[in-house]
């Protein structure tokens, strides 16, 4: 769950940049690139259509770009879109080509183009600032339900003979709010057992061997869905036991009850 928090983040920053790296090709630097023209809309054919899906692009030197549209009868739309634009420019056309001179940059300018840069730049901060405080609150929102929740759990500890031998037992209950099936698929489906704890790989029926990610690993030894299962549970050279139960409380209700056992010696 923390893993898919900080991804979203990520992947949310990612864009955030990338469209603060599009504003800025829109801007004018000392040379035309077909960039500045990447936000011009054409009405093509009553149809919304992005300049640079219509038309290739052509810098015959710093300050000319010419552009020539793949479909000819739509000459006069880009032309007409070119002009609109705030690029402030009057592109000619000679049935073929569009071509856009851009004038020579005034100080006046300059200065516009540097501060609409640095508005630009100022909402990809302010969109990242937004998005870590996000993740952070959703962190912090995870931490105190974890917290919350702890303190619903029932736990007690007895003692038990294991092959004749003392061991002790810690008990840990806790009823969740869905179905007996919805937590059996949580507690053993692969694909759901990381969202709430680690990674976990090998062949998850009886018999067979289960490792979880940097933690232990063992074989599981009885099961019957979607009730009970146990495992052995190995560590560090230690080997102890886990039994999983559940029992249905309601139509929406379902007591886990997990038990860990271990010897005195496997601590």
């Amino acid at each position: 769950m923390i893993d898919d928090i900080l991804l979203e983040a990520e992947e949310k920053m990612e864009k955030a940049i990338a469209v603060a790296r599009e504003d800025f090709a829109t801007l004018r630097t000392g040379r035309v690139n077909p960039a500045m023209f990447s936000k011009i809309v054409v009405d093509y054919y009553g149809a919304p259509t992005p300049l640079n899906q219509l038309a290739s692009f052509h810098a015959a030197d710093a300050r000319m770009m010419l552009i020539t549209p793949f479909d000819r009868n739509s000459i006069n739309s880009v032309e007409k879109a070119i002009r609109d634009s705030d690029l402030g420019v009057n592109p000619a056309t000679d049935g073929n080509v569009v071509r856009v001179v851009l004038p020579q940059l005034t100080e006046e300018r300059r200065k516009e183009y540097i501060k609409v840069a640095r508005h630009k730049a100022e909402e990809a901060r302010v969109s990242i600032r937004n998005i870590r405080r996000q993740a952070k609150e959703a962190l912090e929102k995870m931490k105190k339900d974890g917290l919350r929740q702890l303190g619903l759990v029932a736990r007690r500890v007895e003692p038990r003979e294991v092959d004749g031998e003392p061991a002790n037992v810690v008990m840990l209950e806790q009823t969740y709010p869905t179905s007996i099936d919805d937590l059996w698929d949580v507690l053993t489906n692969p694909e759901r057992i990381p969202r709430w704890f680690l990674p976990i790989s090998g062949d998850l029926q009886v018999g067979g061997r289960y490792q979880i990610e940097g933690n232990a690993g063992g074989t599981i030894t009885a099961c019957d869905a979607p009730y009970r299962f146990d495992a052995t549970w190995e560590f560090g050279g230690a080997v102890s036991w886990i039994e999983v139960r559940l029992r249905e409380e309601g139509v929406e209700a379902t007591r886990l009850t997990l038990a860990h056992i271990a010897r005195p010696d496997a601590h």
